[in-house]
């Protein structure tokens, strides 16, 4: 993270400070989930959505593969990299994206 001087602080300092300001669990929220909160909830629930189908469709998938760990090994990659994305691209300044 960044502070205001654009050098580096301590993540844990960050939640150090949260704790000491008396800040609540809906404030961290609020901060790490920028935006329309309607995107936040749709991604949420097809997030949740995926969950199940990957876990209702393993038992099809290992029988072909004879590997049960594999497609949800896959899958968790996946979620893994599209959160990573969703959260670079809320926390980058557009100017990065429109550069010309």
């Amino acid at each position: 993270m960044l502070n205001e001087t654009n050098n580096f602080t301590d993540p844990v300092q960050s939640f150090e400070e949260i704790a000491e300001t008396g800040s609540t669990l809906k404030d961290f929220v609020s901060k790490i989930f920028k935006g329309d909160k309607v995107i936040w909830v749709v991604f949420i629930i097809l997030w949740m959505i995926s969950l199940i189908e990957i876990f209702s469709a393993t038992s099809t998938i290992v029988y072909r593969q004879q590997n049960q760990w594999d497609p949800i090994l896959r899958h968790a990659m996946f979620l893994i990299g599209g959160v990573g994305g969703l959260f670079y691209s809320f926390t980058t300044s557009l100017t990065v994206f429109f550069h010309y």
